[in-house]
């Protein structure tokens, strides 16, 4: 499995040390799609304009896509449900930790900008084959800020793990 920026809910750490205003707004059923509904550019492009090591993390192009494709109807709302469905994960993260951890080889990076070591770090809590580190020059678009380089280090991750799991 491979991780861009993102640590486990429920791993055991405070949710304070990963929580994010937008947790709670894109929380909020019905008010959050009322609130960005025929804003939803300015909504995007506030995270993609502060969520970068750079502004310019996310290319115009990659931005008109992104947009054009969340502001078809539903499209924010199923986004917003990833961040409603959080309590449940928490509570089922939880509940897998005390079951043992996962073996699967799992790849992880945190940007420099962005969660750093955290990801990481959270990961490990949940699996005992876990790798990775921290993507320099990046903030929590990794694969949009060094493209390349996020291929080739998963190209070689699944390349390496495949013959561990031949059906997968």
């Amino acid at each position: 499995m491979g991780i861009l920026d993102v640590p486990v809910l429920g791993d055991g750490s405070s949710l304070n040390s990963i929580a994010r205003w937008h947790y709670g707004f894109n929380s909020a059923r019905g008010f959050a799609e009322k609130m960005v509904e025929g804003k939803e550019d300015i909504f995007l492009n506030y995270f993609y304009d502060t969520g970068g090591a750079t502004k310019e993390s996310v290319t115009a192009e990659a931005r008109a896509e992104y947009i054009g494709k969340y502001s078809q109807p539903g499209r924010m709302t199923a986004g917003f449900n990833y961040y409603r469905a959080m309590r449940q994960d928490v509570k089922d993260h939880q509940k897998f930790r005390e079951q043992g951890e996962l073996e699967m080889p799992i790849l992880v990076f945190g940007g420099d900008t962005g969660r750093g070591n955290t990801a990481l770090e959270s990961w490990k809590k949940m699996g005992n084959n876990v790798s990775g580190g921290v993507a320099e020059g990046c903030g929590h678009w990794i694969a949009e800020e060094r493209p390349e380089w996020t291929g080739e280090r998963f190209r070689d991750f699944f390349l390496t793990n495949s013959s561990d799991y031949p059906n997968h």
